[in-house]
């Protein structure tokens, strides 16, 4: 019941579970930072501010090595966007 996909430089992850929330949950996602945009947990939303927006994200390898992913912490009922933080260019 949870949904994940990105489109360009944003990850999109809902959670859809009425009623289980999840920790270290494994999202796959491209190498790199990671930053909150928008979190459905918001007060302002009607939300319970379950998700503290001031931390960011690194990707690391999964398990078996074969690809990256954020774990991530996702309250039951909400959706979260983040961002792809872009890699300094070093000349």
């Amino acid at each position: 019941q949870v949904l994940a996909y990105a489109r360009g430089k944003y990850l999109f992850i809902i959670n859809f579970n009425p009623s289980v929330s999840f920790t270290g949950y494994g999202i796959p996602c491209a190498a790199g930072d990671y930053k909150f945009v928008l979190s459905s947990d918001d007060e302002r939303f009607g939300g319970f501010e379950r998700i503290n927006k001031a931390i960011g994200f690194q990707s690391n390898m999964n398990m078996d090595q074969s690809q990256h992913q954020l774990l991530c912490y996702l309250p039951s009922r909400t959706a979260i966007v983040l961002e792809q933080i872009p890699i300094p260019k070093i000349r």
